[in-house]
């Protein structure tokens, strides 16, 4: 008894329920289903006896589908080993596919056996790679850098088109994908081709070694190379190239230094002119001021009066000098301040000793109410203090009115600051006045013309605070009076009275009575010379030898072993150093204390002559009384150096 048709069927779907892929029988001709599985129903959602009333066309509907199952209804296509496609699902979405189709011929018909794997996973890694590479292009041409990939043999595997304008790529050669043409263009760009190459092939022979190089091109655009190793996990698969054109930034480097080279240039003949003119002022001030206090001892109390008033003048012009190259200085950053711990009060008393001549000239009291600050130690430069408070109280007593009051007093802005108040009771100023105040060379009021001054001492203090971290103000009412404050940083501690007692034992020291002095000084100017030879014949005990050369005053050193060389620093040929070198060296010389005296009183020049070994770096006009104060600091002192000014 043979199997009824039935029978066959059911066998046929429980084969093909077996299988876990998709599996469909397909008339060719119709395109009608006329089988599916269990996995078919559960894949697409559709029950079997509804796929039975489908073509396969219904299921996949895209025009690519439709064309190919024409071809397989009209007999051009009988086979097919892989194919992707899409089946649409009862809920509306598509299913991805992989699927073979061949053709089974029987007794009766020839169906077409359609075998389909649920590509699903395989296409959502697919989209998600496809998703990642296409962000990664994306990054690549988002980057400002031009960006090359090679393997490890140097071919190209990527580029961005940053890289291609960079490099100013024809589209022709792009399209060519030829990897030499492109490295030759690139190389006919370069001013050292061979240099580049060199470099590339030592970055292949190291595949891990980053790298970084400056590549300048023949129309003179500058390019920056960074070179990275590409990874594969542990391994090294290529290399990264990023370039990067900072021809600007380079340019602006350029013309930035060339600024730089040029302000420099300018301070230096800045600096130059300031020391030079330091100089030329100083060398007439000496002869003035020199002979003038020599002079002084020997007149009538009329004459002795006459020179009194030259002496006045040139040390007034003198300070004017001194004010104008310090506010220069400033201005060219090369003034320099000495910082250190002391009390306020000693210099607020010694600017008044000093301004108490001025005060008794214009009829003003003076007031000081400083002495009871609780905290007076500050951190500043004490010379420079002083010469900033005699600014401020001459300016209050000069500005006042007749019987007028100047008050100083200490105040505390904050924990860290002292105050000094300057007041007076004086013509005080508008706003319009308040407002250029501080400015260089500006001078305020109704008694502008009446007072003395450049004009600059407000300006020159008000630099002089910052320089040493404080600050200066003013508050004035018009016809009422001003009153001034200048803020320093208090200091952390009080400083040591023993260090200052020392200083004042060491000062009061003196040589033994009756004994005489030989003094050597080297000096190629005439007028100097005369001057000093003036100046010596005033101080009993001492003799004076002069020599307008290092070589006669060596002579003269060797001859007569003097106990002082004064010198000049600005010898023909020769620096101050070179001159300081000298004597050292020389036997005669070696053990003798030298003076420096020169008209450079730059801050620089002093310290310079310090550092080459003078034990005194006196500048010009010459004060005879620092004169022979420092001989008797040097030498001992003693009646030889009582010294007459």
């Amino acid at each position: 008894m043979s199997p009824q048709p039935s029978d066959n069927a059911a066998m046929l779907r429980a084969m093909l329920n077996q299988s876990h892929d998709l599996l469909l029988l397909v008339d060719p001709v119709s395109q009608q289903i006329v089988e599916a599985n269990a996995t078919t129903e559960r894949s697409l959602l559709f029950t079997r006896e509804r796929l039975l009333e489908m073509r396969i066309t219904d299921l996949a509907t895209s025009m690519q589908d439709m064309f190919f199952w024409d071809e397989i209804s009209s007999g051009q296509i009988t086979e097919i080993s892989a194919m992707a496609s899409e089946w649409q699902r009862q809920d509306g979405a598509m299913l991805p596919i992989e699927m073979s189709i061949r053709m089974q011929q029987d007794q009766q018909r020839t169906l077409a056996i359609v075998v389909a794997k649920d590509a699903s996973s395989h296409k959502a890694v697919e989209d998600e790679l496809a998703k990642m590479t296409s962000a990664l292009r994306a990054t690549l041409e988002a980057t400002a850098d031009g960006i090359l990939v090679t393997d490890l043999r140097g071919s190209i595997s990527n580029i961005n088109h940053r890289f291609a304008r960079i490099w100013q790529l024809p589209e022709a050669l792009l399209n060519q994908h030829d990897d030499q043409q492109i490295f030759a263009f690139i190389e006919s760009q370069l001013q050292q081709p061979e240099s580049y190459h060199q470099r590339l092939d030592e970055l292949f022979a190291a595949p891990t070694t980053d790298g970084f190089d400056t590549l300048t091109l023949t129309d003179g655009r500058v390019i920056e190379r960074y070179t990275k190793p590409q990874y594969l996990g542990a391994d090294v698969i290529g290399k990264v190239f990023s370039f990067s054109d900072v021809t600007a930034r380079v340019k602006a480097e350029q013309d930035l230094l060339a600024a730089k080279n040029q302000a420099e240039q300018a301070n230096r003949a800045k600096s130059e002119f300031l020391s030079q003119m330091s100089h030329e002022l100083r060398t007439p001030l000496n002869a003035i001021l020199g002979f003038a206090q020599i002079l002084q001892e020997e007149l009538s109390d009329e004459h002795r009066e006459f020179t009194g008033h030259i002496l006045k003048a040139g040390w007034h012009l003198l300070g004017l000098i001194n004010e104008v190259l310090d506010l220069a200085k400033i201005e060219a950053g090369r003034l320099s301040v000495n910082i250190e711990d002391f009390d306020i009060l000693g210099v607020v008393r010694e600017t008044l000793s000093l301004a108490a001549p001025i005060a008794s000239k214009y009829g003003v009291n003076v007031s000081n109410k400083a002495g009871s600050a609780p905290a007076s130690t500050i951190r500043a430069d004490s010379t420079r203090v002083k010469q900033m408070v005699l600014n401020l109280v001459s300016n209050a007593i000069k500005y006042n009115r007749p019987n007028g009051q100047v008050t100083l007093s200490i105040e505390y802005p904050s924990s860290k600051m002292l105050r000094l108040v300057v007041a007076d009771t004086g013509i005080g100023m508008s706003e319009a006045d308040l407002a250029r105040l501080f400015q260089p060379f500006s001078r305020v009021g109704d008694k502008q013309n009446e007072v003395e001054g450049t004009g600059i001492g407000l300006a020159f203090t008000q630099k002089l605070a910052g320089l040493m971290q404080g600050d200066i103000g003013v508050s004035s009412v018009e016809g009422v009076g001003s009153s001034f404050w200048l803020d320093l940083p208090l200091a952390e501690a009080a400083p040591s009275a023993g260090i200052t007692e020392a200083k004042a034992e060491s000062a009061e020291s003196s040589l033994p009575a009756g004994k005489s002095y030989t003094v050597l000084y080297i000096e190629d100017d005439p007028m100097s010379t005369y001057l000093m030879r003036s100046i010596f014949k005033t101080l009993p005990g001492t003799t004076l030898l002069t020599a307008p050369s290092l070589q006669q005053g060596l002579e003269l050193a060797q001859a007569h072993n003097p106990d002082l060389i004064i010198s000049d620093i600005n010898l023909p040929g020769m620096t101050g150093l070179e001159l300081r070198q000298q004597l050292a060296a020389h036997p005669s010389t070696a053990q003798t204390p030298v003076f420096a005296l020169s008209a450079n009183a730059m801050p620089e020049d002093i310290n310079q002559g310090l550092r080459a070994g003078f034990q005194r770096y006196l500048t010009k006009p010459l004060s005879i009384r620092e004169l022979t104060a420092a001989m008797r600091e040097v030498l001992g002192g003693g009646e030889a150096f009582s010294g007459k000014q």
